[in-house]
């Protein structure tokens, strides 16, 4: 178990309460995205509508302490760092109006 600071972007603090920050016990990336999807069921809500293709234009990313973003190599490795202490929960906005092609 590692112990990791989570950093909430402003534009979503408005799913988890106002909580810009929270620690959490983790073993590995897969029960941080866990973790996320149940202390915080609003946001929790919010992932899954995201997955299933209700919000295509917002998407939600990880950030390291070093601002590099986690990638899905990160997701399939899946092992935490010991210099992975914090990471930011971020927005990921796609699109820039039109129709949407």
């Amino acid at each position: 178990m590692q112990n990791v600071i989570l950093k909430f972007h402003p534009i979503l603090q408005k799913y988890t309460n106002g909580l810009s920050e929270h620690t959490v016990s983790i073993n590995d990336l897969s029960d941080l995205r866990n973790s996320l999807e149940y202390l915080f069921p609003r946001l929790g809500i919010h992932i899954k509508r995201i997955r299933c293709g209700k919000n295509s234009r917002e998407n939600i990313a990880l950030v390291n302490k070093n601002k590099r973003l986690l990638g899905r190599y990160d997701y399939l490795i899946g092992k935490l760092r010991k210099t992975d202490t914090e990471f930011y929960v971020v927005p990921l906005f796609c699109g820039g109006g039109g129709d949407g092609v």
